[in-house]
């Protein structure tokens, strides 16, 4: 049986919680009904982004023997975590979580274990030795719906100045990393060098107290 299940539509999300986790039997999905499928786990992980006829299912499963123990909406994208508090609700507990700590904490509470440290966390192809650098990387291509791809791009735009090292470093030629550095800037309406000091910004403050919005944020239906 699976300790820790991951719902989510990210797959950059699944790749860095099966990292953050890799001392459970950690497995990620994007849709529930194949969380269910077997023993369930004792955790369920759910992107605040996922469907929610996904939520829907796991709270209220049919043809399908005992649900999962605990169910935590983690609410990792800033106007989203931003609008809830840690508290159970209906069977579910929305979870704001600013960096990987706070999740690790919450779920080795649940297991009623110890995590050990993580040295280091892999985001898609580049390996982050800063956990809370490697979680808002993922914060802000979710934020900005950037495939796995351009979040690489972004990653390593962290790490080199120079946009002809960038390439080098992802082993691509300068004129595909020129393409997605345009449909970065499409997206985001900056260029990835601002990005990359924003994700920055956002790992070394990660500290700071949630802002609370003037309306609450649920989860966001995705399909």
């Amino acid at each position: 049986m699976h300790t820790v299940a991951v719902l989510t539509p990210y797959p950059p999300f699944a790749a860095l919680i099966e990292h953050a986790f890799r001392d459970q039997l950690v497995t990620s999905h994007q849709r529930a009904e194949t969380v269910l499928k077997g023993a369930p786990p004792a955790v369920v992980l759910i992107d605040a982004d996922a469907r929610h006829a996904d939520l829907a299912a796991l709270r209220a499963p049919r043809d399908v023997p005992p649900k999962p123990r605990n169910l935590i909406v983690v609410h990792h994208r800033e106007q989203s975590d931003a609008s809830v508090e840690a508290r159970p609700c209906n069977d579910v507990e929305h979870l704001p979580v600013p960096h990987l700590g706070v999740l690790r904490a919450r779920v080795a509470d649940l297991l009623d274990v110890s995590l050990p440290p993580v040295d280091a966390l892999r985001v898609n192809r580049r390996w982050m030795r800063d956990e809370r650098l490697a979680w808002a990387l993922v914060r802000a291509g979710a934020e900005h719906e950037l495939t796995p791809v351009e979040l690489d791009v972004l990653a390593v735009t962290a790490e080199h100045a120079c946009r002809r090292e960038a390439a080098a470093a992802l082993g691509r030629s300068p004129h595909t990393h020129r393409k997605h550095i345009e449909s970065i800037q499409r997206k985001c309406g900056k260029s990835p060098e601002q990005l990359a000091l924003d994700v920055l910004h956002d790992a070394l403050a990660s500290d700071r107290p949630l802002r609370r919005p003037a309306s609450e944020t649920r989860l966001r239906a995705v399909g």
